[in-house]
Parts: C-alpha cells; structure tokens; sequence
C-alpha cells in the first residue's frame, strides 16, 4: 500500500510542472510574455489612434486620410476591448504610447504633403509588420486565456491593416 501511494505521488510531483505551464495565469499576475504582450499592444494601439489623428489632419491623399480613420475607428476599439481585459484582471497597462511612438509622432507633426504620406504610411508598414508578429506569438503561445483570445480575435483586423498599408505605400 505504501509503494503505491509514494508511486501515486511521485507521479503527482513530477506532472505538476507540465500543469503549471498551461493552467491560466492567476489573476493579477502574468507569464512574461502576456505582460510584454500587453504593454506593447497598449502602447502599440494607443500609438495608432494618436498617429491616426495627426493622419487625418495633415495627410495629402484621400486613401491615406481615409487609412487613418480606419486606424483610429479599429484600434480605438481594439484598445478598449484590451483595457477591459486588462480591468477584469485587475492589471495595470501604460496609459501613452511609449518614447519611440512619441518621437515617431513628433516627427510626423512636422512634416506635411507628400512627405508626410510617405512617411506615415511607412512608419504604418513597419508598426504592423511588428504588431502582426507580436499577435501571432500571443495566439499561439500566450499562457492568460482571455489574452490569447483577443490576440486570435484581432489577428485578422491587423492583418488587413498591414495588406491595406502596403497598397497604400506601394502606391
């Protein structure tokens, strides 16, 4: 009997690791990578909307004004859907873009026409080419379940976004 209950804890011992990799994230606390996921598509998405804004002022096209809009239309939503998330589990997010976000935007405050085109719907590319990447690693990989679903629920809307930035920038 003794040589079954210590074979039964053993047993128990040596699957509790490969339980504790996937079991949810308790709440409050995060893996490493759900909490880099949810500081980077804050500051990401909160970027958007902000560039978005300053596009919808000074860009020169009507495709990319109306790129802009897009932006601020979908991942102001995105961004609200992420902050409710983020409230369910009692977390704290950044409430601004980070600095290379801010700079971005600096920069493109001061600039106008064609340029500016050009280099909003460049920076667009290159921001979506990485949010794309980080959505992917959180859909496949993430550990927090609500996370990795609107990761998978988002995934599509930005991979649209980065199709759109391309035509747009090829253009």
């Amino acid at each position: 009997m003794r040589w079954i209950m210590a074979s039964i804890s053993l047993i128990v011992v040596l699957t509790l690791p490969a339980f504790a990799q996937t079991a949810p994230a308790a709440k409050g606390k995060l893996s490493e990578q759900d909490r880099s996921f949810v500081d980077q598509a804050t500051t990401g998405g909160l970027a958007e909307v902000a560039a978005g804004k300053i596009a919808e002022q000074k860009a020169q096209k009507d495709n990319v004004k109306d790129f802009a809009r897009q932006m601020i239309a979908d991942h102001g939503k995105a961004n609200d859907q992420l902050m409710a998330i983020v409230g369910q589990e009692k977390l704290k997010a950044p409430t601004a873009p980070d600095k290379r976000h801010a700079a971005a935007a600096d920069r493109l405050k001061k600039m106008s026409g064609a340029e500016f085109d050009r280099s909003y719907m460049q920076g667009q590319i290159e921001d979506h080419e990485k949010t794309v990447q980080l959505f992917q690693k959180e859909a496949k990989s993430g550990q927090d379940a609500k996370l990795k679903a609107f990761a998978a629920e988002t995934l599509p809307t930005l991979q649209h976004h980065l199709q759109m930035a391309q035509s747009i920038g090829a253009k």
